[in-house]
């Protein structure tokens, strides 16, 4: 199969066929293009999830190194487990409701 050589295509019975150097016909896909359908599709959500994950990733690291620079550089005691969760899961909005709640002097 690895010396595949395309010299004719044959279209029969709905299936992609070629016929290798062997004279053997190599069918691919024959009769299933549900399954080449599911596939691409799977490639296509996959993709649309890597965006969106690459988004949340960056807006939790960003909202970690908001919080110890809050914490490092203006002093507020900000770094405890649940602090750290609200911060990863919503980021520099987290991290600014902790701020105004440490103003209010309502300390999470």
């Amino acid at each position: 199969m690895n010396n595949l050589i395309l010299n004719t295509i044959l279209f029969a019975n709905d299936a992609v066929s070629f016929v290798d150097t062997n004279n053997q016909i190599v069918t691919l896909a024959s009769q299933n293009w549900m399954l080449i359908v599911v596939g691409i599709a799977l490639i296509i959500i996959s993709i649309f999830l890597l965006a969106i994950l690459k988004k949340v990733i960056i807006n939790s690291v960003i909202g970690g190194v908001v919080l110890l620079l809050t914490h490092f550089i203006f002093g507020i005691p900000a770094l405890s487990i649940p602090n750290a969760i609200i911060c990863i899961i919503f980021g520099p909005a987290g991290v600014g409701v902790l701020i105004v709640l440490n103003l209010l002097g309502i300390v999470v």
